[in-house]
């Protein structure tokens, strides 16, 4: 997929935030359409884990990053539970190299450094990063102890969709 610029992040999450209902029922019908696995797994990840403004939240930034991905890669191959899996199983790996070189033990900052230089899209990664910290700022729509699941969950999604093409 080419790369995803932070203009169109930024542009797709202000359209998103000034849709009306109807049209925000518009844009998820159309996308699960056009990526039924990509918008089940936006449905179920997550489930019994987030609240429900956490989900609503997780929802709109993968919207925010699967429309994004589609501006600059109109013709994004079919996106299937196999390769959402394949992207869950190594961010499943890159945690547990986290783990073994201390780098979650408390200072994230590493971790998130060295998965920015793996990727293939930084900026959807820090889109999600700066997404997060807003989310954990004053409006509080992610509790703490699902900031690290929401974000990999999102990772999975924006590895998956790169790995498409």
């Amino acid at each position: 997929m080419k790369k995803v610029i932070s203009e169109i992040l930024d542009s797709t999450a202000g359209e998103l935030n000034k849709a009306e209902q109807i049209q925000a029922q518009a844009i998820t019908s159309a996308l699960s359409e056009t990526q039924p696995a990509v918008m089940g797994f936006l449905m179920n990840a997550g489930e019994g884990v987030f609240n429900d403004d956490e989900r609503e939240w997780f929802s709109y930034l993968g919207i925010a990053l699967l429309k994004s991905a589609l501006k600059v890669e109109p013709a994004l191959p079919q996106i299937t539970p196999e390769m959402l899996e394949k992207a869950a199983t190594d961010a499943i790996e890159t945690v547990r190299k986290m783990r073994e070189t201390g780098a979650d033990s408390g200072v994230m900052p590493e971790g998130i450094a060295e998965m920015l230089g793996e990727t293939k899209q930084p900026e959807m990664i820090k889109f999600v990063i700066a997404a997060m910290g807003v989310a954990n700022g004053d409006q509080k729509r992610v509790r703490e102890q699902n900031t690290s699941t929401m974000f990999f969950f999102l990772k999975i999604l924006v590895d998956t969709m790169n790995g498409s093409c």
